[in-house]
């Protein structure tokens, strides 16, 4: 100790360090998919306002006649975790089994659809990063509109 200062209290780099909650209250589920869903969706985004970095937890239904998820396709690639329930996946037309605890890492550019299998919900948390830019996504649209609206 140097003047009552640890070591590190003279090399910090002053970055702020991140801590943050969201808590289960504060969430919003959100049913996709007609009177009946197909599936919800709650987003953990908000905790992450660089951008780069997209959570959420996914809840498929059961049912036949429920419409599969199709994730829009972007630069990137997505993590799938599986919490509980089964999930098929579908790749180039071709059926992937998904169980509790399996995790499925794919190029976001890659067409796919989710849905659940069996007689009860599956959930899963899904990640989805962007492609490595050296910047935050965020600040990156934010270049790309500017731009544009300063030709109007």
């Amino acid at each position: 100790l140097v003047f009552e200062k640890d070591l590190s209290y003279f090399f910090d780099s002053g970055e702020a360090r991140v801590f943050r909650v969201q808590r289960r209250k504060d969430r919003v589920r959100l049913p996709v998919g007609g009177p009946t869903p197909d599936y919800i969706a709650e987003s953990f985004g908000i905790l992450i306002p660089e951008g780069g970095l997209r959570p959420c937890m996914a809840e498929f239904l059961p049912g036949k006649e429920r419409e599969a998820f199709h994730p829009k396709q972007y630069p990137g690639v997505e993590m799938v975790y599986v919490l509980s329930g089964e999930i098929e996946v579908h790749r180039k037309g071709e059926p992937h089994q998904l169980s509790a605890r399996d995790v499925l890492y794919i190029s976001g550019e890659t067409p796919r659809t989710y849905s659940c299998i069996g007689d009860k919900p599956a959930q899963a948390l899904i990640i989805s990063f962007d492609a490595e830019t050296g910047e935050p996504r965020r600040a990156v649209q934010r270049k790309v509109l500017a731009p544009a609206a300063a030709s109007h």
